[in-house]
């Protein structure tokens, strides 16, 4: 009996041990949030128990049909963030402070990811996963991932077609009649016809120009944001990377849009710059600059090119244009659409 109550409490010491090795690890922490619908997230990244580093990565995967992600901010508490041009999932997040002599022994908030809610009366996972971390001897130091929940309540789904560079239409919800419903007809910023319900508080918008926007004929180039396969003309093709958002612009590497437009597309790698022909057309974009010239006029940027994964992103609505195209922005579907005139 004796012995019985040695291994008993031996074992119990044992399994104490282990919990408390396990509430020591390494890891992300996981936290819930409740957003409505139309609105923005803030999703804290956060670590603990780090025992001591110099780099850390993981992987961000979230759903983009409910979920569209508007930015990240680094806190600066750890060292060496190397900002990420994409916006589409999986984004990665990294931080290498190469330089240090010493690891950093730091706990908390080391970045904001700021998502926006598309869709309403969903739950959804973001997944930190952890994918390598060092210290300044060379040592792999693990962290456990984190599953954030997202719960997305009613509110204003989005759904109204505006112009790519028009700010949001914003549906005021205010003077709502609990217990009644009413309609009104309004145009949005892209000037398109909308109608727009409203029902015990709840807000949802019918556009009615989708159709008009979106005829898949063949003069028309269709894009989905975070997706390769796209329409041109009438057929489908897969480009080998996705359009993205940067800055609140559509980014993707020119060669794609300007050559189905008839254009050719130069890079000078020396010059670090893309140029692009069209008839008596120039265009020229230098990476990381404001500054672009059409036909040697200068002109200035709301997003500059970048590279990234060794493809070069350039700002796709000044390009299709200066082709002399039209381009429209569906926000319900993500989908640009280049019309060819």
């Amino acid at each position: 009996m004796k012995k019985f109550i040695i291994l008993l409490v031996a074992s119990l010491m044992l399994s104490t041990l282990n919990v408390f090795a396990e509430e020591q690890k390494p890891c992300f922490v996981s936290t819930d949030y409740t957003v409505n619908s139309g609105e923005e997230v803030k999703v804290k990244v956060e670590i603990k128990n780090n025992p001591g580093i110099i780099s850390l990565r993981c992987y961000v995967t979230f759903d983009e049909d409910l979920l569209q992600m508007v930015s990240f901010e680094d806190t600066g508490l750890l060292a060496g963030n190397t900002p990420s041009q994409v916006t589409v999932s999986p984004l990665t997040l990294k931080w290498t402070d190469a330089l240090s002599m010493e690891n950093h022994v730091v706990n908390g908030e080391i970045g904001v990811l700021t998502f926006k809610a598309k869709k309403f009366n969903a739950k959804t996972p973001i997944i930190i996963e952890f994918v390598e971390s060092r210290t300044f001897d060379g040592e792999i130091i693990p962290f456990d991932n984190a599953t954030v929940n997202i719960e997305i309540k009613n509110g204003e789904e989005i759904g109204t077609v505006t112009d790519i560079d028009d700010e949001e239409e914003i549906i005021d919800n205010n003077n709502v009649n609990s217990g009644s419903s009413s309609s009104s007809t309004s145009k949005s910023h892209s000037g398109s016809l909308s109608s727009s319900s409203t029902n015990k508080g709840v807000t949802s918008t019918v556009t009615e120009s989708n159709q008009d926007i979106l005829n898949l004929d063949k003069q028309q180039i269709v894009l989905t944001i975070g997706k390769t396969d796209a329409v041109v003309f009438g057929e489908t093709k897969s480009n080998d990377v996705a359009p993205l958002i940067k800055n609140d612009r559509t980014m993707l590497p020119a060669r794609f849009v300007a050559e189905s437009l008839g254009a050719t597309v130069a890079w000078i790698e020396a010059e670090q710059k893309v140029t692009i022909t069209k008839d008596d057309i120039t265009i020229v974009i230098y990476i990381d600059s404001e500054k672009a010239y059409v036909n040697d006029k200068e002109v200035t940027l709301d997003s500059p090119a970048f590279i990234e994964n060794d493809r070069t992103y350039t700002p796709l609505r000044f390009v299709a244009e200066n082709l002399g195209a039209t381009v429209d922005w569906i926000e319900s579907e993500l989908k640009v659409v280049i019309t060819r005139k």
